[in-house]
């Protein structure tokens, strides 16, 4: 894939263009994603191609995907302690998920595609413990359907690159704007229904981290 020909600039000037432009493409699939992780997804591809952010992101990029045990287990559970947990995680899951979905699907992928999903799953983990469980619960998604949304993201990276004219998109898909106006945020509408309800604790918000490090044999 030749990344010259994707388009750059500031993420948060393209980031739009690119939720919109995503949502054209996967417009003709009966089943996508839920609207949340598309946002989400357009971002991280929106991110990445931002040279100024992705340079400054160099700092948090680890060596060996392994490292992020330590830090892990060298962290102080509390109030403040856990988002750097959650940036650290986060950003390595989506320069690995990046670099996977551009070199498309290969024998070494299954191995591969461990690493980010092992990120993924810490974020989730700790954006719970910060509290952000709107976070938690798509870095939990992206943890657990990771093989989805890198073939997705591979053929939307390959579509933009075959077809530059069409970005920024000059015409919407006819479902945009039914298909985010139904997303429906079930989290706040429980508790407008039952004020003062206790609700159910996300499965990825229970997890101990000792439970997903380790098992880091991954290829070379």
């Amino acid at each position: 894939m030749d990344l010259s020909r994707l388009p750059k600039g500031s993420w948060n000037g393209t980031f739009r263009n690119h939720v919109l432009l995503l949502e054209n493409f996967l417009s003709p699939l009966s089943s996508k994603p839920e609207g949340e992780i598309c946002v989400y997804l357009a971002g991280l591809v929106a991110r990445r191609l931002d040279e100024t952010y992705s340079n400054a992101c160099l700092s948090f990029i680890l060596e060996d995907p392994s490292e992020i045990d330590g830090i892990v287990r060298s962290h102080q559970p509390y109030i403040g302690q856990n988002a750097p947990i959650v940036t650290i995680s986060k950003i390595n899951a989506e320069f690995l998920s990046f670099a996977l979905a551009v070199k498309g699907d290969q024998a070494w992928r299954s191995l591969e595609i461990l690493a980010p999903k092992k990120l993924f799953s810490l974020a989730s983990v700790f954006s719970y413990r910060c509290g952000n469980a709107a976070l938690g619960n798509i870095f939990g998604i992206f943890s657990t359907e990771l093989d989805l949304l890198l073939n997705i993201l591979g053929a939307y990276l390959r579509y933009i690159e075959e077809n530059p004219d069409r970005f920024p998109p000059a015409t919407l898909s006819e479902n945009v704007s039914e298909r985010f106006s139904e997303e429906i945020n079930e989290r706040n509408e429980y508790k407008e229904r039952n004020p003062g309800a206790e609700e159910s604790v996300p499965y990825d918000a229970q997890v101990e981290p000792s439970r997903i490090l380790g098992g880091w044999n991954l290829p070379n």
